[in-house]
């Protein structure tokens, strides 16, 4: 049983290890700049294998130590991460890892919370550099975000800032003249409902941000339908 128990925390430790590698690459390969825009450059980058919630999960559990955020990633998630990383497999990651010396292998487990802090700190310090500067945004008159005094929102429902949404997500009336897809194809418009059960439409991929619910990405149905009936794909 005392066995079992060692070989369990030895693995959430190589699982750690893992998260704090895999998002330290992430950061230094993109421009992003919040957990946000980490998380999907990471969905990118590994080919849409992890959804994109599921990374943000990790970064906030890993490396931002956020109660109740840290999600256990399954084998296969494990493995993804590890060939992110260059190794064939999560098992490939963890031999590399035990052959260390043990004082790497401590050193390592000892500058953790380090590496954490550090790519908190180039990431998204500017969030939190000052409790009393903009740091908070809020929805306005239910088209885009504006940013907010964390201390100055008043009874407004408010969430950190985050500079992907603020310069890329609005919502929008679409209509014959919109480009629904990019040139690779891929979509350019997300839709969700409101409270009264209203479709409505949005410039990038999220949640809603009044009902909280997960934006849909367009579709050729959805625009013959509910948009432009002529629509042609």
């Amino acid at each position: 049983m005392k066995i079992t128990r060692i070989n369990k925390i030895k693995k959430e430790v190589l699982i750690e290890n893992l998260m704090v590698l895999v998002f330290k690459k992430t950061v230094e390969d993109s421009n992003a700049t919040t957990g946000y825009g980490i998380s999907k450059h990471l969905y990118n980058a590994i080919d849409e294998k992890i959804a994109e919630r599921t990374l943000l999960r990790y970064y906030d559990g890993y490396i931002l130590k956020k109660e109740g955020e840290k999600t256990k990633p399954n084998a296969f998630n494990l493995d993804v991460l590890s060939t992110y990383l260059g190794f064939e497999n999560f098992s490939g990651f963890s031999s590399q890892k035990k052959s260390n010396t043990k004082k790497e292998s401590i050193g390592l487990n000892k500058k953790l919370s380090l590496i954490g802090s550090t790519i908190i700190v180039s990431c998204i310090g500017y969030i939190t550099y000052d409790n009393t500067k903009e740091n908070c945004m809020i929805w306005v008159d239910n088209t885009h975000y504006e940013t907010v005094s964390c201390e100055d929102k008043g009874d407004l429902q408010s969430v950190l800032k985050d500079m992907y949404l603020l310069e890329n997500f609005k919502r929008i009336a679409p209509d014959s003249t919109y480009s629904f897809f990019k040139i690779d194809g891929k979509e350019n418009l997300w839709y969700g409902k409101n409270s009264k059960g209203d479709l409505e439409y949005f410039t990038s991929h999220g949640k809603h941000p009044i009902t909280d619910g997960t934006l849909k990405k367009i579709t050729p149905y959805m625009i013959k339908n509910h948009i432009w009936k002529n629509y042609k794909n």
